[in-house]
């Protein structure tokens, strides 16, 4: 069965209702609640499933129309998708959502004069919304109605002037039209409002035809952030500099801030200059002037709450002097984490209010489970060649009962007792609470490792016949 694609899967997924049902105790809900929270689910069998028997009883809900529409809808049944919606708000002209789903199935059917008819409908019913002038700024531009499609985004913009979403959701509409310099200018505004906006587009398919049309390029590469007056800033310093997304000081950054259990955003926007994850602070990775890397922790003073005791903080532009202790002492606090549970050498660290201000000096070798992790991997490494030891001796009765010299059954030995340490420490890493998150070694380091042992085997063999001539 043909499926619509995943957006808007989406829209209609979530279309039934303006937000997904809440999940409280009590008798059991109806099957309309019951058929939308299969729609949130994105199970539409599930709720068509549930919806057959009530409207075999109530053929002329409109409500359950609209959801069993949806249903279909979401299965690719555009058809039958169609007449429910269009029954729905006959039934009930008033139903906005039934337009709102027959104006976005008219989008996927390319039928833009139905599009913008059922869009109009929809804003009728709620002339306030600034969501009006997106929809129907959406289907003006997919319809080539360039000037049309901007007035209306405009009109949106205006609205929502400190919103990075609705800048970005522009942007997005500009980029899936094609028009790269209006996307950028938009998605611009939205990184300014929120930098989160550009690990976004970096990850949106609408973006991914044009990341490399200027000036997208310079768009995603500069960290233009500018830290407010009323952040913390705290800062660590280590012996090795930054190194690109895929290098050693921000993985360690990665496998600390997991390990440490604080929530944080799973997007990382990373650069081959820069990195910045979110957590309950902003981190930057990078590299300082000095050549050596650099964590940086910063969040608002105020995100943290004076200690229980302090005095209740005065309403001001500026946090109290408890709330800079308090956050003070939180970043602190979260960058001795991150070096407890991280890798690397600490050369400094210093906690402040701006970046100029410099505190006390620090230093610290972490241990990380990912070492024992290493280290069992060495044993498996090592007791993998014991059998190699005993093979050897017996090698002389393989060589004459096969007629292959006895160094190839070594050697295949080797490789062979590599690959089946591999599933052992895999299993060990699975296990293991500590463990579990690690990167897997790659099994070429095994392959390679169980060469090395061939070869001091063979060495070892050969000093062997010439001092003892056997």
């Amino acid at each position: 069965m043909r499926r619509l694609p995943p957006t808007l899967l989406l829209l209609f997924a979530s279309s039934a209702a303006l937000a997904a049902p809440p999940k409280t105790a009590g008798p059991a809900p109806s099957p309309l609640a019951a058929a939308e929270e299969r729609l949130h689910a994105e199970d539409p069998e599930g709720a068509l499933a549930l919806l057959a028997p009530h409207l075999r009883k109530q053929p002329d809900d409109a409500q359950a129309l609209l959801l069993r529409g949806s249903a279909r809808c979401m299965n690719g049944e555009t058809a039958a998708c169609r007449a429910d919606l269009e029954r729905a708000v006959a039934l009930d002209p008033g139903m906005r959502q039934g337009w709102l789903n027959l104006g976005a199935l008219a989008v996927a059917e390319k039928r833009w004069p139905d599009a913008l008819a059922a869009f109009g409908r929809a804003e009728q019913l709620a002339p306030g919304l600034a969501e009006n002038d997106l929809n129907a700024g959406a289907v003006h531009l997919m319809e080539g109605d360039l000037a049309a499609a901007s007035r209306r985004f405009e009109s949106f913009l205006a609205r929502e002037p400190r919103s990075a979403d609705a800048f970005y959701r522009v942007a997005a509409n500009y980029a899936l039209a094609g028009y790269a310099a209006l996307a950028a200018r938009a998605l611009e505004h939205a990184i300014a409002l929120d930098e989160r906006s550009r690990v976004r587009a970096r990850l949106d398919p609408n973006f991914e035809p044009m990341l490399d049309q200027p000036p997208f390029p310079a768009l995603f590469a500069q960290d233009r952030r500018t830290l407010p007056p009323d952040h913390v800033v705290a800062r660590r310093e280590y012996g090795r500099a930054y190194d690109g997304p895929e290098g050693k000081l921000l993985g360690a950054v990665l496998d600390a801030v997991q390990l440490s259990g604080r929530p944080f955003d799973p997007r990382v926007d990373a650069t081959p200059d820069w990195a910045v994850l979110w957590s309950e602070f902003r981190i930057r990775v990078g590299t300082n002037a000095a050549g050596r890397g650099e964590v940086e922790l910063s969040a608002p003073a105020t995100a943290f709450p004076p200690p229980s005791g302090s005095a209740a903080p005065r309403p001001s532009s500026r946090p109290s002097p408890a709330s800079w202790r308090s956050a003070r002492g939180e970043a602190a606090g979260a960058l001795a984490e991150l070096a407890r549970r991280g890798t690397l050498r600490v050369r400094r660290c210093h906690v402040s209010e701006s970046s100029a201000e410099s505190g006390g000096g620090e230093t610290s070798i972490v241990r990380l489970p990912e070492r024992q992790f290493r280290a069992l991997l060495a044993v498996a490494q090592i007791g993998s060649l014991f059998p190699l030891v005993m093979l050897f001796t017996s090698a002389r009765g393989l060589e004459g009962a096969t007629g292959i010299n006895r160094y190839f059954w070594v050697g295949l030995a080797s490789v062979v007792f590599s690959c089946l340490s591999y599933p052992v420490v895999m299993a060990y890493r699975s296990w293991h609470p500590q463990t579990r998150d690690l990167p897997p070694p790659p099994l070429r380091r095994f392959l390679v490792l169980g060469l090395v042992g061939l070869i001091g085997l063979l060495l070892l063999a050969a000093l062997l016949w010439e001092v003892l001539g056997r």
